[in-house]
């Protein structure tokens, strides 16, 4: 039997309760808020005066959280590298 099969079934082993299994890359999505004064004269590109960012999940992680709201009991499977964007989706 294939390798990814069988670690599927131990992930639902796991958590027999439940009902949606979530496989996928978790993205961090970064929003930049702020006026546009000027476009570069190098090229097309807007010269923002930034006034805030988020952080929001995306890819994977954003479909866990939109099932979890449906109130399923959701499997996520989750690795992380040790790298900034890594350390900021860990907290």
């Amino acid at each position: 039997m294939n390798n990814r099969i069988l670690n599927v079934r131990k992930l639902l082993d796991q958590k027999p309760e439940a009902n949606c299994i979530v496989v996928g890359d978790i993205i961090l999505d970064k929003y930049i808020f702020g006026d546009v004064g000027r476009i570069s004269p190098e090229a097309p590109i807007p010269v923002v005066h930034v006034e805030g960012e988020k952080y929001v999940l995306g890819g994977a992680a954003n479909v866990a959280g939109n099932i979890c709201g449906y109130k399923c009991t959701t499997v996520f499977n989750k690795f992380f590298n040790l790298t900034y964007v890594g350390v900021l989706v860990m907290i």
